[in-house]
């Protein structure tokens, strides 16, 4: 071909949208153009599609060691209804855990381990970081902020500790925290 590259297509639709890859680099999700609320996997080296989930709403995460995902779905009422994360196999099949959370919840994150998954949780315009374990029970608050609020986060690859980008009045900043909301 004229870049000197060979590209090969993965999938043969009427259009898609990346939506992850798996840490592995195996397995592509991705969105179909006609069927929005489809996630669709393909395995990077060649394959037939599968579809992998039918009620997805643009927010997948795949576990550390690339078997799983999570995802939300399609809200009744956009940041008014109870959000709804489903656990499943990324392959497809019967999920393996769901999870109903406040509404407006954003920023997905499975812990290094795979045990848990984090997320943000926006009341009043301050949003604050909770943990989800696997295993199940109510969420656990990390962070309990009353001004500011968390940004976006990061996991350090060990799991014991979190960086936080936080903004207050308006100038954001780096904060690091133990997985308790604690200085570590």
């Amino acid at each position: 071909d004229r870049d000197g590259g060979s590209p090969r297509p993965l999938v043969r639709g009427t259009g898609e949208w990346l939506q992850n890859i798996s840490p592995d680099g195996t397995t592509l999700l991705y969105m179909r153009v006609d069927a929005l609320h489809e996630l669709w996997s393909v395995p990077v080296a060649g394959g037939e599609p599968r579809k992998v989930a039918t009620s997805y709403n643009f927010a997948v995460t795949v576990s550390p060691d690339s078997r799983t995902i999570a995802y939300l779905t399609p809200q009744e009422l956009e940041g008014v209804s109870p959000t709804t994360c489903i656990v499943a196999p990324i392959a497809g099949g019967t999920p393996i855990a769901t999870f109903t959370w406040p509404p407006r919840v954003g920023a997905v994150k499975w812990t290094p381990d795979g045990k848990a998954l984090s997320f943000l949780v926006t009341k009043d315009n301050i949003a604050n970081l909770f943990i989800q374990p696997l295993s199940g029970g109510p969420p656990r608050p990390v962070t309990r902020l009353t001004e500011g609020g968390v940004d976006d986060y990061l996991w350090s690859p060990d799991g014991r500790r979190l960086v936080l980008k936080r903004t207050i009045a308006n100038v954001g900043n780096l904060w690091s925290a133990g997985t308790d909301g604690r200085a570590p």
